[in-house]
């Protein structure tokens, strides 16, 4: 499905993606090859439309993108993707951006697909990986602090001289509904492919899941 070309976003980033996005880094291109070459199966889902999806990687991962990836999904639609169970849509094949009128009653292959949903991509992976269940694997810098904002993670209230610190609802969500925080993709990329991450748990402390080290807030927060 193509991108329409109204508003002011869509046509601004086509005409000049250089002024809206950044390159990866060879290193992350290189850690992307390497999972590839281990015999890792790379996914690209993406609730982006397929014309949009390769303007934007051919940008940022080069022309070569394609060859980086096992199965790229598009116009995805999440979170419905992963939740409309069992009121799922059908996977679609494309034909230059062009969905096929005629969903798929499952995924067969690896390959370009548009729309979708988790449990026959679950399927498809079982039969690539020969597992019964195959696992998901699903900050290089200290996180700022907006002098209007403050803090994304600890809200900090005022009263008669005495502050009150408490967690905000986004350091909440990404607790409770992550496995692990990072701030770039470069931050790993550098990393063996067996690194053993810790994750995000209820029995653990709250600064434990996040890589290569905590907000500075949570830090603070976790002293006091």
């Amino acid at each position: 499905m193509r991108v329409e070309d109204t508003g002011t976003y869509f046509p601004s980033v086509k005409r000049c993606p250089g002024r809206y996005l950044q390159p990866c880094s060879d290193a992350v291109k290189r850690w992307l090859r390497s999972m590839k070459k281990s015999g890792k199966i790379l996914l690209l889902i993406t609730s982006s439309h397929s014309d949009y999806c390769r303007l934007v990687c051919e940008h940022i991962l080069g022309s070569d993108f394609e060859e980086l990836f096992d199965i790229i999904i598009t116009n995805a639609l999440k979170p419905g993707f992963f939740s409309l169970v069992p009121q799922q849509r059908p996977f679609r094949t494309l034909v230059d951006d062009v969905e096929d009128s005629e969903g798929l009653p499952s995924l067969e292959k690896p390959g370009w697909y548009s729309q979708g949903n988790w449990p026959h991509l679950h399927e498809l992976l079982k039969t690539m990986t020969n597992k019964t269940e195959p696992k998901d694997q699903g900050m290089k810098s200290p996180s700022a602090v907006s002098n209007q904002w403050g803090s994304y993670f600890v809200d900090v209230q005022k009263n008669e001289g005495e502050e009150t610190r408490s967690l905000t609802w986004c350091c909440h969500s990404i607790h409770t509904y992550s496995t692990m925080a990072i701030p770039s993709i470069e931050a790993i990329a550098d990393l063996p492919l067996d690194f053993k991450f810790q994750r995000f748990s209820s029995d653990k402390p709250i600064t434990t899941g996040y890589y290569p080290r905590p907000p500075d807030s949570l830090l603070k927060w976790e002293e006091n």
